[in-house]
């Protein structure tokens, strides 16, 4: 696509930071304050001035490759475009070249980039296949930046950018505090990556865990997941979570993540209770509905009878009491007894002795 020119030129230099300069020193964005400029502004090339511009005045105008030298006031500066930069890591990459990588036939390869070129419209979703792989931030970039070229972004028959209705925000990363943010394991070895936005991996946190690096995490309170059975090293994860002082797990079932827990505390499944649905992803007129889904199932919740293990007592055991339903019929009473002897505040019953047990009487 990029050696044919079949890429849409105006939708890359008008819609990406593709015609933003680039110091050659040191791989950073050239901006504003650079060239004795207010403010901090991205650059571009002006062709027609034969000079920087802020991108914010000069897209129009603006080079998609090339390599220029910017008057600054310790003299030029050395810069190209980041389209230039994207084109020369695209460059030992032909058809041939990627028919060794992956046994695919170069021809499929020029008839995929041609269908590409050609379509009116072009949309991608990838999960699985590419968020849980071992390389997926980058291969997601990767097809992002592809995709890019098409000019298709947010376009009918595209990926099309739905409006959100108002409403509050209930877990938005911007209600954290910045200081904590800054704490998000993984940030600084991936400041591109998942991090950015409060996720972290499931290894950065086994090492915080089981190291201590860059700092001991010390207690985990999951909601719906399953880390020994979703993500890898499950070994390791045991060991990890083994290591914690305190775990709480909310979930509907009892899977080997949760039997690892202090405390389970049971949730209520889709139909047991009440909710809103803001908007459809189908198209406009359907972002707009709000879909009100009433609670279909009514449960009871029965006191838990006491039992010699679950019974708060100087050992340290906790329990938790469950809502039996018709649709969550496994939900138990769990109590997990504390015993890790490094732990000594929870007790010596030894924490993950055996796993977290169901009461009985609870069954």
């Amino acid at each position: 696509m990029i050696v044919n020119r079949a890429y849409d030129a105006e939708f890359v230099r008008h819609w990406t930071n593709a015609a933003f300069l680039v110091r050659s020193s040191d791989g950073c964005f050239l901006r504003a304050g650079d060239i004795g400029l207010d403010g901090d502004g991205f650059l571009v090339w002006d062709d027609a001035a034969g000079n920087a511009a802020l991108a914010k005045d000069g897209l129009a105008v603006a080079a998609l490759e090339g390599s220029f030298e910017v008057i600054g006031p310790d003299g030029p500066i050395a810069c190209r475009t980041g389209f230039d930069h994207y084109v020369a890591a695209a460059e030992p990459y032909d058809a041939a070249t990627v028919e060794r990588i992956t046994g695919i036939p170069a021809a499929q390869l020029e008839q995929l980039a041609a269908a590409i070129s050609a379509s009116a419209s072009v949309s991608y979703h990838g999960w699985t296949g590419l968020g849980q792989h071992t390389n997926a931030s980058q291969t997601e970039r990767a097809v992002a930046t592809l995709y890019a070229l098409t000019g298709c972004f947010d376009a009918p028959g595209g990926n099309v950018r739905m409006p959100s209705l108002p409403a509050p925000s209930l877990h938005s990363i911007a209600m954290i505090p910045p200081e904590t943010r800054a704490r998000t394991l993984g940030l600084a070895e991936r400041p591109l990556g998942p991090p950015t936005d409060g996720w972290i991996t499931s290894s950065d946190f086994y090492d915080a865990a089981l190291t201590g690096k860059p700092y001991r995490v010390r207690a985990l309170f999951a909601f719906g997941s399953n880390l020994l059975v979703s993500h890898p090293a499950p070994e390791r994860g045991r060991e990890a979570l083994k290591a914690l002082d305190f775990q709480v797990h909310c979930d509907l079932f009892l899977n080997p993540t949760a039997e690892m827990a202090d405390i389970v505390l049971p949730v209520s499944s889709p139909w047991e209770h009440e909710a809103l649905r803001l908007g459809f992803e189908i198209s406009p007129e359907a972002q707009e509905l709000v879909q009100l889904r009433p609670q279909m199932i009514r449960g009871r919740a029965r006191p838990v009878p006491t039992c010699g293990s679950c019974s708060s007592s100087p050992n340290g055991s906790a329990w938790a009491s469950c809502s039996l339903t018709a649709m969550s019929r496994r939900a138990l009473s769990i109590c997990s007894p504390r015993s890790d002897s490094t732990s000594k505040r929870y007790g010596e019953a030894g924490r993950h002795s055996r796993a977290a047990q169901a009461c009985p009487s609870q069954i």
